[in-house]
Protein backbone atom coordinates (compact mmCIF):
# COMPACT_ATOMS: atom_id res chain seq x y z
CA UNK A 1 0.00 0.00 0.00
CA UNK A 2 1.15 3.25 -0.62
CA UNK A 3 -0.10 6.71 0.87
CA UNK A 4 1.01 10.31 -0.08
CA UNK A 5 0.18 13.17 1.35
CA UNK A 6 0.51 16.71 -0.68
CA UNK A 7 -0.22 19.78 1.13
CA UNK A 8 -2.03 22.05 -0.79
CA UNK A 9 -2.11 24.95 1.06
CA UNK A 10 -2.07 25.55 4.72
CA UNK A 11 -5.65 24.25 5.14
CA UNK A 12 -6.03 21.41 2.11
CA UNK A 13 -3.87 18.76 2.02
CA UNK A 14 -4.42 15.62 -1.34
CA UNK A 15 -4.24 12.36 0.31
CA UNK A 16 -3.44 9.66 -2.28
CA UNK A 17 -3.83 6.02 -1.35
CA UNK A 18 -2.44 2.91 -3.70
CA UNK A 19 -4.11 0.11 -3.25
CA UNK A 20 -2.55 -3.02 -4.95
CA UNK A 21 -3.49 -6.75 -5.19
CA UNK A 22 -1.09 -8.07 -2.42
CA UNK A 23 -2.86 -5.64 -0.24
CA UNK A 24 -6.04 -7.58 0.11
CA UNK A 25 -5.91 -11.05 -1.97
CA UNK A 26 -5.42 -12.71 1.75
CA UNK A 27 -8.44 -11.39 3.56
CA UNK A 28 -10.32 -12.04 0.52
CA UNK A 29 -9.62 -15.58 0.01
CA UNK A 30 -10.12 -16.36 3.61
CA UNK A 31 -13.68 -14.77 3.41
CA UNK A 32 -14.38 -16.65 0.07
CA UNK A 33 -13.13 -19.94 1.71
CA UNK A 34 -16.09 -19.24 4.41
CA UNK A 35 -18.53 -18.17 2.43
CA UNK A 36 -18.30 -21.49 0.45
CA UNK A 37 -17.86 -23.48 3.10
CA UNK A 38 -21.23 -21.70 4.65
CA UNK A 39 -23.07 -21.86 1.34
CA UNK A 40 -26.46 -23.12 1.74
CA UNK A 41 -27.34 -24.57 -2.12
CA UNK A 42 -30.66 -27.17 -2.22
CA UNK A 43 -29.70 -30.32 -3.88
CA UNK A 44 -26.10 -30.04 -2.36
CA UNK A 45 -24.38 -30.61 1.37
CA UNK A 46 -23.05 -28.03 3.36
CA UNK A 47 -19.13 -29.03 3.89
CA UNK A 48 -15.76 -29.11 2.32
CA UNK A 49 -14.74 -27.67 -0.69
CA UNK A 50 -11.64 -27.76 -2.88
Amino acid sequence: MNVSLQNIDKVSALLTIKLEKADYQEQVEKSLKNIRQKAQVPGFRQGMVL
